[in-house]
């Protein structure tokens, strides 16, 4: 009975805390909430946008020097340039030569995957013969530069003189060759059947001649090559200070060149074909033509001596020399038969005195 009181009495408890938790917190109405309007299915899978690259610096380090790589391949492919070459052989007389075999050789750039500038050049080479009018014809190539490497010919001597060598990308201190058909370059080959004795000497070097700085005069034998006071050559040198006592003292200068009794002329020093002028000789020209401070490049000149015979001479004067006098290399090719052709077999040993 005592059991069943504390029942009834805990169950009232109970009813009372409910009633009690109505009364200050109501419920609030239920409501129906409506249905959304059904979304069209769509079976397409939108797939979601990649996330931005990104690179170590390691990573941005290596795409820059592969950058670089295809940079420089590209630079050392674009030395390649379209290459055209028009040439003519002549004889000394200068009429042309016909069937002369050309071989030439033109160098290809090449690049790499290394990106070295100018390590995988490809040399290829080629052979032309010459038409009757002894023109050649080198077209359709491509590449950096090409080389004229021989001229041959039977009864026929090439000596080579002026430029064999013809650079089409313009990196050398030459500068660009430009081609023009117009105006073919010149090659001279000695016909042997024709050849002049020529009296030269003088070699790759030149002869010494001495000359004193105080304007005494002194006379060379064209002939023998050595210095002669009956000599058709006089030279004559003009320096303050008349002697120098150190090397690179400055000094200012002029000289003489006099041919006595003949005549003598200024000579172009890139001549292919060594011709003497039938006219405009003079007694004496200057060498330079002016006073100068310091040296002037070798000055070629055409001689005519008193009895009618012509040479080529080339004068190397250094007037800076130590001392009381200065040095004059001289070079010269000359022809005792009267004929103002000056190209010999070879011009270097022929008849040399």
């Amino acid at each position: 009975m005592k059991y069943r009181k504390m029942w009834i009495a805990g169950l009232a408890l109970v009813v009372v805390i409910v009633v009690a938790r109505w009364l200050v917190f109501p419920m609030k109405p239920f409501s129906i909430v409506p249905a959304l309007p059904a979304t069209p299915r769509n079976d397409t899978v939108v797939a979601a946008p990649a996330p931005p690259t990104t690179y170590s610096p390691e990573g941005t380090q290596k795409i820059e020097q592969e950058e670089k790589k295809r940079s420089i391949f590209r630079a050392i492919e674009s030395a390649n340039m379209p290459i055209s070459f028009w040439g003519q052989v002549v004889d000394q007389g200068g009429d042309p030569v016909p069937g002369v075999s050309i071989r030439y050789s033109y160098s290809v750039e090449r690049g790499n995957t290394l990106g070295v500038p100018w390590s995988d050049t490809k040399v290829f080479k080629g052979e032309i013969t010459s038409t009757p009018n002894g023109i050649f014809a080198i077209t359709g190539l491509r590449g950096s530069s090409m080389t004229i490497e021989s001229l041959q010919k039977e009864g026929f001597q090439h000596n080579p003189r002026g430029a064999m060598v013809f650079n089409y990308f313009g990196h050398t201190a030459s500068g660009k060759f430009v081609a023009d058909q117009n105006n073919p370059v010149h090659f001279v080959m000695v016909n042997k059947a024709t050849v002049e004795p020529l009296v030269t000497y003088g070699g790759s070097f030149g002869k010494t001649m001495r000359l004193p700085g105080d304007g005494t005069s002194v006379r060379w034998n064209v002939w023998k090559g050595q210095p002669d006071s009956n000599g058709e050559l006089q030279l004559t040198l003009k320096r303050e200070p008349a002697v120098i006592t150190r090397v690179g003292q400055p000094v200012t200068w002029s000289a003489k060149v006099e041919v006595i009794g003949g005549g003598i002329v200024e000579a172009s020093p890139d001549e292919l074909l060594y011709r003497a002028p039938a006219e405009g000789y003079v007694p004496v020209v200057d060498y330079p033509k002016a006073e100068q401070k310091g040296g002037v490049p070798a000055r070629s000149f055409y001689v005519r001596t008193a009895n009618g015979k012509y040479g080529r001479i080339e004068l190397d004067l250094y007037v800076g020399d130590e001392g009381p006098t200065a040095r004059c290399l001289i070079k010269a090719y000359m022809n005792p038969s009267g004929s103002r052709i000056l190209e010999g077999g070879n011009p270097m040993q022929a008849l040399s005195r």
